[in-house]
């Protein structure tokens, strides 16, 4: 994929903006794809390509998502995890 420094600091800026404007949705679901593949469209690029670079971003997401999962139950969560058992 070619790409030039102005076309990926588009992207990103597009992606940035995408994501404050739908805040008020939970977790953001297609607001991110859709700008992505707004802003892909917009700079000739496929709009396929947007969704799976949309759809790469949630996967990592998750990864990070899981490892800090990992470590905090490791760690024992500094007493967070029991704290959140009690009423």
């Amino acid at each position: 994929l070619p790409l030039s420094a102005a076309s990926a600091l588009a992207l990103e800026a597009g992606h940035q903006l995408s994501r404050a404007a739908g805040f008020f949705i939970p977790a953001k679901l297609g607001a991110q794809e859709g700008g992505n593949l707004l802003v892909f469209s917009a700079l000739g690029f496929p709009a396929a390509l947007g969704v799976a670079v949309s759809l790469l971003r949630r996967v990592r997401e998750l990864a990070w998502v899981a490892v800090g999962l990992v470590l905090l139950a490791a760690g024992g969560g500094g007493g967070v995890l029991q704290e959140m058992g009690r009423p």
